[in-house]
């Protein structure tokens, strides 16, 4: 009886690879929150070691998801409407899985000035939940 479980267990296929959620598809999700200043969203895509953060010329030492939001906050309150687009999108490996997306930001310029573009680099790490934020850096 144990030589025919064995068996029938050996002719069982393997369970599949597990599915790695698409980094893409989370760069092109984080890029409409950024636009539509969804800072709730932002923060709750927060890794578990926190978020490490540089917005212009201040850097932030990894953080808790309530002090980006309120560093968020302050960036999105002195700025107009504008978009974001995910200008390119890669894993590059590591363990953890480690992956980035280069956002390109256009915001609208006070009456009369031409816009202003950011670069928004997003630093990801793949965790049980699939992929976190655990970088953001903002770039003029």
């Amino acid at each position: 009886m144990s030589v025919l479980l064995a068996a029938c267990l050996m002719a069982l296929p393997a369970p599949p690879p597990a599915q790695v959620p698409d980094l893409g598809a989370t760069a092109a999700g984080v890029a409409v929150m950024w636009a539509q200043v969804d800072v709730g969203g932002i923060t709750e895509l927060s890794g578990s070691a926190g978020i490490r953060l540089q917005i212009l010329d201040q850097r932030y030492l990894p953080t808790t998801a309530r002090r980006v939001a309120a560093a968020l906050r302050e960036l999105f309150s002195a700025r107009r409407v504008g978009t974001a687009r995910v200008i390119r999108a890669a894993e590059v490996g590591g363990e953890p899985r480690q992956g980035f997306a280069e956002l390109e930001w256009m915001r609208a310029a006070a009456s009369g000035q031409s816009p202003e573009r950011f670069i928004v680099f997003v630093g990801f790490t793949l965790e049980e939940m699939g992929w976190r934020i655990s970088e953001i850096r903002v770039l003029q």
